[in-house]
This record gives C-alpha cells, structure tokens and sequence, in this order.
C-alpha cells in the first residue's frame, strides 16, 4: 500500500491534524517571540503587522483543521492586532495588553496539547 493512501476518510484527517499539532508548536512559539519583541519596541508597526498575518494564518489554519477553539482564540489576537494597525494612537500596546496577548498564548498551548494528547491516545488505542 502507498503511503498516500489510507484506508478512510477519518484515518486521513486524524494524519492531517497530528501533522498540524506536530507543526503548530512552532508556529505559536515564533508568534510568541514577536509579542516579545512588539514589547521591547511598541511603536514598532512592522512587528504588529507580522504578528497580525501570522495570527491571521494560523486561524485559518487551526479553523480548517477543527481546531475551533484555538481559531476563536487566534481570532482575538488578530483583531488586538488589526486595531492597533488601524488606529495606532488609540491602541497603545501596555501592560494590559500584553497580558492579555500572553494569557491567549497560554490559552493556544493548552488547547494544542490537549489535542495532541486526545490524538496520541486514538493512535494508540487504533493499534
């Protein structure tokens, strides 16, 4: 048997999401340091506009992989962002805000996890 082929349908997606938990990790560390950096450096748009897309693109990702709860929570963090491109002198980027960037990073790890645990434990109990 191929290795692109798989017996159904639901084989497939739980592949493709243990894929994208095993990728994801990355992706919400590399978001991670550039709310560091935004932090060092609050005027600095070009860091906003980076972590606006990366967000942006991670939500479309989390959402088309069922990762509903971690879209929701991706999605509030791109709109933080998107409002603070729009109107930068009402958005400052303080304390509060970056603890609230911080809790949804808290929030994206735990959701992931979690999920990568519940897939590890259908792997193992599949064979």
């Amino acid at each position: 048997m191929n290795k692109l082929q798989w017996s159904n349908d639901e084989e497939f997606q739980m592949h493709m999401r243990r894929v994208f938990l095993s990728k994801i990790v990355k992706r919400v560390s590399e978001l991670s340091g550039i709310i560091t950096k935004i932090e060092s450096t609050p005027d600095n748009l070009h860091r906003v506009r980076e972590a606006e897309r990366l967000c942006h693109s991670l939500r479309g990702s989390a959402a088309l992989y069922g990762f509903e709860s971690a879209a929701d929570v991706l999605e509030v963090l791109e709109l933080t962002f998107k409002a603070i491109i729009e109107q930068p002198e009402q958005h400052q980027i303080n304390a509060t805000v970056l603890l609230s960037m911080t809790d949804c990073l808290i929030q994206l790890r735990e959701i992931f996890t979690t999920q990568q645990q519940v897939l590890g434990e259908n792997t193992d109990s599949a064979g």
